[in-house]
Order: C-alpha cells, then sequence, then structure tokens
C-alpha cells in the first residue's frame, strides 16, 4: 500500500454492532464494527467542533465509494463521548463517528436486502439549547464561538421542554497522549462540562452530555 495512503486511513474490524446506541464505547472512543478511520484537515477539525459535521475532501470520497456507491459530501459527526440506546434509526444507517480531535470513523455496512444505504448529513445537527466544547475548550452555539459567561447565560434561560428543562452539551473526544498540553486540555474540558452541570442544577436546569 503507498506510504501516504496508509497515513491517511485505516480499515478496521472488530466486534458485532450492539442493538443499543451507536456502535462505539463512549469510555474508550472504540469503534465496535467494521469501519474507515479518516484523518480530518485543520478545517476540518474546526467545522466538526462547532458544527457537529463534516464536509469531506474529494481524497476522503473517493476512499469511500469501493463502499457505498453514492456518498454525500457532508456528514453529520456523532462525538463518541456519549452513547445511548436509539428508539428509531433509518435502515441499513452509516455512521460518521467522531473518535479523535483529528479523527472520524466511518461505519462499513452489509446492504440488507433491496434497502440502500442512509446518510445523516446532519442538516439538523444544531438546536437553540445545545452547547458543544472542542478538544481545546472553545465554546460553540449554533455554529459560532461563544464565552464562559454567554454559556452560563444560556444554561440558566434554558425554556421548559414538556415538563423539564433540559440543556444538552457535547463533549469533543479526549487526545489520547501522554503529552502534559494536551492531558491539560482534556482536563479543561471535564471542567468546563462539569462546571455546566453545576450551573443548570443552581437554576433547576437538567444539563445532560449527548452526542
Amino acid at each position: 500500500m503507498n506510504r501516504s495512503l496508509a497515513l491517511a486511513f485505516y480499515l478496521c474490524s472488530a466486534v458485532a454492532v450492539s442493538a443499543d446506541g451507536y456502535p462505539f464505547h463512549p469510555d474508550t472512543q472504540e469503534v465496535t464494527c467494521n469501519h474507515l478511520r479518516l484523518k480530518l484537515t485543520e478545517d476540518q477539525q474546526l467545522e466538526v467542533a462547532a458544527l457537529g459535521r463534516v464536509t469531506l475532501t474529494k481524497r476522503q470520497l473517493e476512499l469511500l465509494w469501493p463502499y457505498y456507491g453514492e456518498v454525500p459530501p457532508q456528514f453529520r459527526a456523532i462525538a463518541a463521548t456519549f452513547n445511548d440506546g436509539l428508539d428509531i434509526r433509518d435502515p441499513n444507517p452509516v455512521d460518521c463517528i467522531w473518535i479523535a480531535p483529528n479523527e472520524i470513523a466511518v461505519t462499513l455496512r452489509e446492504k440488507q436486502g433491496d434497502g440502500n444505504f442512509t446518510f445523516d448529513a446532519g442538516e439538523h445537527a444544531l438546536r437553540e439549547f445545545d452547547l458543544r466544547i472542542s478538544p481545546k475548550g472553545q465554546l460553540f452555539h449554533l455554529g459560532k464561538e461563544i464565552t464562559r459567561e454567554q454559556a452560563l447565560d444560556l444554561i440558566a434561560k434554558t425554556e421548559k421542554t414538556g415538563s423539564d428543562r433540559i440543556f444538552s452539551i457535547t463533549k469533543a473526544p479526549p487526545y489520547r497522549s501522554g503529552n502534559e498540553e494536551l492531558i491539560a486540555l482534556n482536563k479543561k474540558v471535564d471542567e468546563l462540562f462539569n462546571a455546566f452541570v453545576q450551573h443548570g442544577e443552581k437554576h433547576g436546569v437538567q444539563v445532560n452530555n449527548a452526542w
């Protein structure tokens, strides 16, 4: 295999997919089905952190074409830091999972019967009462970077959904490194999330981890 191609992606096999939630372990970010790993450019890393989606490069699309005849140029990227049961799933879904600050995994599915593969382009990835924390501790709301004070204000002003006031936060996958600077960034993300949870409790808002 060409050396540059080998560095660009990994083709991986894993155990069968769990019936509950997306096919990954939120504690380790391990993907539990066959998948293709793709490295992200700096622009893509910012896009995923801010918007929860990734626009694939031409080369990345070419790597996926042998597995899927038609691939959308944009995927919703599910952060592999939280998982939960999914009540409704499209038939034979193809998932794009944000497994590291600079890497995604696209699941490789086997076509079932005459059904087509389904892709999530991420049109509805952003919601009013959502916050995203980047790998470096940046805060994004509706795609725009905001301050900590603005985030605290958003949480305090959360409106009711049914009988509850719920605010969702997406945490970036951590850096897997012994580098002290990167360890400090992972700690910063966790501290921010915990501070927001405590702030929510003070204001009667349930702050949850989310995809």
